[in-house]
């Protein structure tokens, strides 16, 4: 892709005082331009030569009405406005009467018209320089100052852009005596010119400061959240410390188990399981399921074509921890469960209640402690696939609280497809484990969070560095089936079975 700044003539890594330099030398050749003109138009007045009445030019012309009038008047542009000696020119035309032919009150009406309407125009372009620079030089440090010092500079780049197209677009179209028909001509070759294209969509893309920002993807994605500090990135030191406490809990769980006892063996014999155990998971799996085919997208972050299926359902789970566990003396225990939903998720609660038990002899013995979960949320599995302009693909399996059925009514054009399965978004998910954030609807708008998730970042991460968790399969007749599995191997399945449905 050809560099936007360059495609507007400006230099490389240019710094602000360069900048302020070529402002000034324009500002000054403006004031110049304005006195002459005045000069002219008071002459006008003086001969009674203004014109009053109502013609297609006004006191606010575009830049390309302003180089096409040139154009229709005989004039190769080479500046937004003429200069003083072609202004000139235009006067005496009129002063000696020498316009003549079928269209010679119509050009005569023309001519008056940028007479009277041009000093207008150059004095408020003056006022513009002037403002936008009085403002930076009384405070360089001002952010406000600064973006409309570079706004005003990238349109004083761009329009020279743009004369500097209509002045050799000039000299390739024949001039008729009709001044409308001239500039009409013009006007319609310069809008399609392929160049002149190419300057247009490059000013589009740097004349603001949002629209600056919006050419880098962070940017891009932070300027359209509501609140882009909800969306964070786990510590890595504190998930090296999930697995590593994952990892000592398998190892001392494989001790227990010998390899040959069952979690019921265990419970009769009485040997304690999941004492280290602090989160884990569970999958379900389901028929793939299509929520996007190739959906186009074109943005700074991504460019090309984008697909989503539906995998399944992924639990995280966060367990009690050893320093919960309870030693009995004189009680008894009676459990309560309880299911809450909140929005978009549903936990399950688990509750206990210790009333003494005279029954028990007093002595203090290890209460015996099982995997009961504390809270149990749902995400859904989706397969996020892109294939860029340039035919590269990528493939992730993200982890969301989004259902199905919000893809299409819940949230404004474009949020998922641009924000929410952006590149960027995804590099961020992937750091969490997979988990893509909730979606937070404010009175500002909507912001992707992952700042209050720790038990599904933590179930993600674990899932994601090939621990062992659960999968549940769910038969035709609705039979589930519990099987302990490696992540890893859930992922090959994952992989196959949107493969299989793709073909």
């Amino acid at each position: 892709m050809k560099n936007l700044f360059s495609i507007l003539g400006i230099k490389k890594k240019i710094s602000e005082e360069d900048m302020l330099k070529e402002l000034n030398d324009r500002k000054s050749l403006l004031f110049k331009l304005k006195d002459d003109h005045n000069l002219i138009f008071r002459n006008s007045l003086r001969d009674g030569l203004a014109y009053g009445g109502k013609t297609g030019i006004n006191t606010n012309n575009s830049l390309e009405e302003d180089i096409a009038n040139q154009f229709a008047c005989g004039i190769i542009p080479n500046k937004r406005f003429m200069s003083y000696g072609q202004l000139l020119n235009i006067y005496n035309k009129l002063s000696k009467k020498i316009e003549t032919g079928a269209n010679a009150e119509k050009n005569k009406k023309f001519y008056k018209n940028i007479i009277s309407s041009q000093p207008k125009n150059i004095i408020a372009y003056c006022d513009e320089y002037i403002k936008v620079i009085d403002e930076y030089e009384k405070n360089k440090e001002s952010k406000k100052a600064k973006t409309a010092m570079h706004d005003l500079y990238i349109k004083m780049k761009y329009e020279d852009s743009v004369i500097s197209i209509g002045k050799e677009l000039a000299k390739t179209i024949k001039l008729t005596d009709d001044v409308d028909k001239n500039k009409k001509v013009f006007l319609e070759k310069l809008r399609k010119n392929e160049k002149y294209l190419e300057v247009e969509d490059a000013y589009e893309k740097l004349g603001t400061d949002q629209a600056r920002k919006d050419l880098i993807p962070e940017l891009y994605i932070k300027s359209r959240l509501a609140n882009p500090k909800l969306l964070k990135i786990a510590n890595p030191e504190w998930k090296d410390l999930i697995i590593k406490k994952e990892r000592k809990f398998a190892e001392k769980y494989a001790e227990q188990k010998n390899g040959k006892m069952s979690s019921d063996e265990m419970y009769r014999k009485g040997i304690s399981e999941n004492q280290d155990h602090a989160y884990s998971w569970g999958v379900i799996l389901r028929k793939p399921t299509d929520v996007m085919q190739n959906v186009l997208v074109n943005n700074s972050d991504f460019q090309g074509t984008m697909s989503i299926k539906h995998l399944g359902f992924f639990s995280s789970e966060s367990l009690f921890r050893k320093r919960k566990l309870l030693r009995e003396k004189f009680e008894k225990t009676k459990f309560f469960h309880g299911k809450v939903k909140l929005g978009r998720k549903r936990y399950k609660l688990g509750f206990k209640e210790h009333k003494a038990n005279p029954n028990i002899p007093e002595f203090m013995r290890e209460y015996y402690y099982r995997n009961v979960s504390t809270k149990q949320l749902y995400n859904n599995i989706y397969k996020v696939s892109k294939i860029d302009n340039n035919g590269i693909k990528r493939e992730d399996i993200v982890f969301s609280p989004i259902g199905m059925e919000e893809f299409e009514y819940v949230f404004p054009d474009g949020f998922l497809e641009n924000i929410y399965f952006s590149n960027y978004n995804l590099d961020i998910a992937k750091e969490n484990g997979g988990f893509a954030g909730e979606i937070i609807d404010s009175s500002k708008g909507l912001s992707i969070s992952t700042r209050y998730n720790e038990d599904e970042i933590a179930s993600c991460v674990l899932f994601q560095n090939d621990t062992m968790g659960r999968l549940i399969k769910i038969n035709d007749n609705g039979e589930k089936n519990f099987i302990d599995i490696r992540s890893s191997k859930i992922l090959e399945s994952l992989e196959n079975r949107s493969r299989e449905r793709t073909r």
